[in-house]
């Protein structure tokens, strides 16, 4: 595996929170509920709010603070990366350690680090743990739950490179275990005032804690020597505890035992600080949250300066980890830009991986048509290292199409051009696969774009089974939250009055374009639906003006 720079930083780590996180050995035990009473309005940037988990047959909650400027109009297309916070103590509760926020939100307002999500999850009656004999699937509902949740319900970066966890106490040792467990789920990791004497001793005596049994192998120990030998990702480590802390010698130990495995890290030993999350806040929060910050800067893509092709398009290469190869943004601008105009943003979808062009190159249409100057239209089309259905695959983090578009390429075309960073300023053209993907994006992310054409797509699929979906999607359950029929129902109050959607003319695909809109019928979604002329399947087959008008019309 590749080794990264790992940091630790000793402190002991006590949450700020309504009730306090305690020892181990000193909590007192109160009654588990997966729903806790919030302090509203106590933490500024704080909400607290449920999901539905079919794991824990319960609603769960959880505790998130939003960075300022997270609700504001002109970001409304930013992604920002997140930090889930592990509470301590046993039971879990999702309001422990969100007493911590006001570092985060100060940090923050001075400019001290970039703006980043904190999500305070609720570990389960065994804290971050799956634990049957109690029906506590702690550590599945955050990893097979909450994460998905949270990527799909708030404007995340939604992979590995934007994603850091971090805990104290018991988090402190939930967050060590599922750093080895799932780097790729995490690029940073910052277990703190973990007490690894418990996880030495559960190692040594096949699962056994004295209170609880645990699944052998499951403990910092052992997952750590999994984790040297078999980890494709290396996640960066902030570990701490204070020198007065209870943890103190169980950290020293933990630490040699990572030299042993050749796992580099850093020490920053917090002196004077017993078991206490704000004291060392007080002294060394700052460098923890300058930590992930720099574990999300050093994934940032690398996107080259503006080169021209043979066509005249001006285009930028990319590297990126949420694709598997190296890809493109191309660009065509109006051949005369106004000082301080901002220009909407056609957003030209291809149907093949890289630079294949099969079925046509839109770009090359638009810019046949010279719509770019008629309409005022800066023109992207991105490119793709496997075959384009617009999603992220549900296990392989090299193909993560969805947040690529929206998390790559996106916020670097509206940082280097003069783009309309708003959603009526970002509009969706596609065809096929790509007017598939044209729509689900809109719908996934309606305040983000303004409007969708798809020409000829398949648009009413039932399973990933045809037309390469299956390697792109991975399972039925990740398709199902892709499938267009189900999106339209459930975003058919969020569209508004105004026509966003469109569907033209038809070839291969007229029985799903005449299933769709009927069901937008039914639904009440205005849309707009041409189907008078039968038309080649191609980019070049004579409907691409109309789209285009369409999208950039009033």
């Amino acid at each position: 595996m590749n080794r990264g720079c790992c940091v630790v930083l000793l402190g002991g780590l006590l949450a700020l929170a309504s009730p306090p996180v305690l020892s181990q050995q000193a909590a007192k035990e109160v009654p588990f509920q997966w729903v806790n009473e919030f302090p509203k309005d106590k933490y500024p940037g704080l909400r607290h709010a449920t999901f539905r988990s079919a794991l824990a047959n319960a609603d769960v909650g959880y505790c998130i603070y939003l960075p300022p400027g997270y609700d504001a109009v002109q970001n409304q297309a930013r992604r920002y990366p997140v930090v889930y916070w592990l509470h301590g103590g046993r039971p879990g509760s999702e309001i422990k350690s969100s007493g911590l926020t006001p570092y985060f939100d100060k940090a923050i307002k001075n400019g001290q680090v970039p703006p980043m999500i904190y999500v305070f999850p609720n570990g389960g009656a065994v804290s971050h743990y799956d634990y049957p004999k109690l029906k506590s699937p702690g550590e599945s509902v955050f990893i097979r739950e909450l994460i998905p949740h949270i990527d799909a319900t708030y404007r995340t970066i939604a992979s590995r490179n934007g994603r850091a966890v971090e805990g104290f106490s018991q988090g402190g040792r939930g967050t060590a275990r599922y750093l080895f467990k799932y780097p790729d789920l995490f690029c940073s990791a910052a277990p703190l005032g973990g007490g690894h004497q418990h996880e030495k001793r559960i190692a040594e005596n096949n699962g056994d804690e004295g209170m609880y049994q645990f699944e052998p192998g499951n403990n910092t120990y052992d997952l750590a020597k999994k984790y040297a030998a078999e980890a494709k990702y290396t996640v960066r480590i902030v570990v701490g505890v204070g020198d007065q802390d209870m943890n103190y010698q169980a950290n020293l130990d933990w630490m040699e035992h990572l030299r042993g495995l050749k796992i580099p890290f850093e020490k920053h030993i917090v002196a004077g600080v017993p078991h206490s999350a704000q004291q060392v806040y007080d002294k060394v929060g700052l460098d923890i949250m300058k930590f992930h910050a720099a574990s999300f800067q050093k994934l940032e893509p690398k996107i080259g300066a503006a080169q021209q092709d043979k066509a005249g398009f001006v285009y930028h290469t990319v590297e990126s980890d949420l694709q598997a190869g190296p890809t493109e943004i191309q660009v065509l601008l109006p051949d005369r830009l106004e000082k301080d105009k901002r220009y909407p943003v056609l957003y030209v979808l291809p149907v093949e991986a890289n630079r294949e062009n099969r079925w046509g190159e839109g770009l090359l249409e638009v810019q046949k048509l010279d719509l770019h100057n008629k309409l005022g239209l800066i023109v992207v089309q991105p490119t793709f290292a496997h075959l384009p259905w617009y999603a992220d695959h549900a296990s392989d983090p090299k193909i993560r199409q969805e947040s690529y578009f929206l998390s790559v390429v996106l916020p670097f075309v509206e940082r280097t051009y003069p783009a309309l960073p708003e959603a009526k300023g970002r509009l969706l053209l596609g065809f096929s696969k790509s007017g598939n993907g044209a729509f689900t994006l809109l719908l996934r992310h309606p305040t983000v774009f303004g409007r969708a054409v798809a020409f000829d797509s398949p648009l009413n699929m039932d399973k990933p089974s045809n037309y390469g979906m299956g390697p792109i999607y991975g399972t039925q359950e990740n398709f199902e939250k892709y499938r267009v029929p189900d999106l339209l129902m459930k975003r058919a109050g969020e569209l508004g009055k105004e026509k966003r959607l469109a569907l033209i003319a038809h070839s291969n695909f007229d029985p799903h374009h005449q299933a769709m809109h009927e069901l937008l019928d039914k639904l009440k979604i205005p849309h707009e639906y041409r189907n008078d002329k039968k038309a080649t399947h191609h980019w070049n087959a004579g409907w691409v003006a109309a789209a285009v008008n369409w999208l950039a019309g009033p």
